[in-house]
């Protein structure tokens, strides 16, 4: 997708990872999730414990976070456990903020991130990492079936993959709707229910738990929309006015399909 685009996502995110760890957004991330780490998907503080928690990581183990985006939720992971994290993003302003964070918080030794299409076959060997993470990016990506067996190859035995997906269809969707859920971004991918576990037993790997996040994802869509609403001037100022009213399309259309149970946010937790 090209920058000039105006339905591009691409132009969105290139900018918005210039600033996130500005004070507007940090403000606005404390208000949505109740803490600021970071994150610019529908992970709450919670389920980033929980991520940590179920990865079963320790001092050494080697992550791989796929659509990194700006790091935040990366080195957050790399403090809770003492892993060693390699992050990957297709965008080059998220690798450069993630990178920058990782050396002002004394990270740079076991945080490193890189740019690479995750559309790809990854260059690295066999059996390279204890754990890979994707956070609500799955959806971006094409082939997941690819995806899911490259990502089985670079996991060592016993090792784990967890990955989100909010773009499972649980209801009856109109084009509006899905245009809405999209505004952002027109090349998400939506799947019907066991689409994603289908594809994991494919690529080899052993489903441990698939979790419906929905009410979550509500919640949280919820309280973003209604934190940027609050600080609307300030935002336009910075996004411009078709970036702001995109992105309150989209947060409004995702706490409404989610709260209906029509498009649903699904956790999931592989083991190889």
């Amino acid at each position: 997708m090209s920058e000039n685009n105006p339905a591009s996502g691409d132009a969105f995110y290139r900018s918005q990872y210039t600033r996130i760890y500005g004070q507007l957004a940090s403000e606005i991330r404390r208000e949505a999730f109740g803490e600021d780490f970071g994150q610019e998907s529908w992970r709450s503080p919670a389920e980033q414990a929980e991520i940590a928690a179920l990865l079963r990581l320790g001092p050494g183990a080697r992550v791989l976070d796929v659509a990194c985006g700006a790091g935040g939720p990366s080195l957050a992971l790399v403090e809770q456990t003492g892993c060693h994290l390699l992050g990957i993003d297709i965008v080059p302003e998220g690798v450069s903020s993630a990178t920058a964070q990782a050396v002002k918080r004394g990270l740079a030794d076991r945080a490193k991130f890189v740019v690479l299409d995750g559309n790809e076959p990854l260059p690295f060997e066999d059996a390279t990492f204890d754990a890979i993470v994707c956070i609500d990016s799955i959806g971006h990506l094409p082939d997941r079936h690819s995806a899911l067996r490259d990502w089985a190859r670079l996991l060592k035995a016993g090792g784990r993959l967890v990955y989100t997906d909010p773009f499972v269809v649980t209801g009856a969707l109109s084009k509006l709707e899905i245009d809405g859920r999209c505004a952002l971004s027109p090349n998400g991918l939506f799947v019907p229910p066991g689409f994603n576990e289908g594809a994991v037993a494919a690529a080899g790997l052993v489903l441990v738990q698939s979790v419906d996040r929905a009410a979550a994802a509500a919640e949280i869509a919820g309280r973003w929309h209604a934190a940027r609403e609050r600080r609307a001037k300030a935002l336009i100022k910075e996004e411009g006015q078709d970036w702001f009213q995109r992105r309150q399309v989209m947060l409004s259309m995702t706490a409404h399909l989610a709260l209906e149970r029509r498009l649903t946010r699904f956790f999931y937790l592989a083991e190889k």
